[in-house]
């Protein structure tokens, strides 16, 4: 018997530096710390049945990441889950919370639709541009950059963008949802550079996986 469950939980910065293929080690390791019978492929090279929602660039912290595995025993209860995995400590993963998936549903990232994003600025930085720029973004009807030799329209990709105050007027938090497609995904630095910034004086927290219900 096959079940299917899913994991949302938050990446800190103990692995912050973290590439998604070494995080589906982590995640491997994880569970058979936990003592969790996570499913196998099969053939010559069986590998464990991970699916993770969607990369997180290197450097970048989450709040809402999603992982998907499955396990071939029966019905395990997601309490033992919660606690196993609790008690492994795995050092930069936070459970938030699980949940049984139907294993008809489709694969974790074709259900993935866009993205939230916090971008703090770890430096002073002059808030009336910030707003010029935001402004000025928000207002455009296209805004064409290059990917890869590839030419495409960042403005189709920006769903939201808004500057938060924070208390201190030279280090607000930007805010935006960018679209998370295949062939069409936002990226926050990118909108970061075309604002006229450098986007290593910011920190980038994902705040929400948005996945279709």
């Amino acid at each position: 018997m096959t079940i299917r469950y899913r994991i949302f939980y938050k990446k800190t910065f103990e692995l912050r530096y973290t590439a998604l293929l070494d995080m589906q080690k982590i995640w491997e390791r994880y569970l058979r710390r936990s003592k969790i019978p996570i499913a196998y492929s099969k053939g010559f090279h069986p590998k464990p049945k991970l699916t993770q929602a969607a990369p997180l660039p290197l450097g970048f912290l989450s709040d809402d990441e999603i992982i998907d595995f499955w396990i071939d025993e029966e019905d395990i209860d997601l309490s033992f889950i919660q606690r196993s995995l609790t008690d492994c400590n795995q050092p930069g993963i936070i459970i938030k919370n699980i949940t049984k998936v139907d294993l008809k549903q489709p694969a974790l990232p074709t259900l993935v639709t866009s993205s939230d994003y916090d971008v703090e600025f770890l430096i002073e930085i002059p808030e009336t541009k910030l707003e010029q720029s935001v402004s000025e973004f928000i207002n455009s009807e296209s805004i064409l950059r290059n990917r890869r030799n590839k030419d495409y329209d960042l403005r189709k990709l920006v769903h939201s963008l808004r500057i938060i105050s924070t208390g201190n007027p030279s280090m607000p938090i930007l805010k935006m949802e960018l679209t998370a497609l295949p062939g069409a995904t936002g990226r926050p630095e990118e909108v970061i550079l075309q604002l006229g910034f450098d986007p290593f004086i910011t920190r980038i927290t994902r705040t929400k996986t948005i996945i279709k219900p």
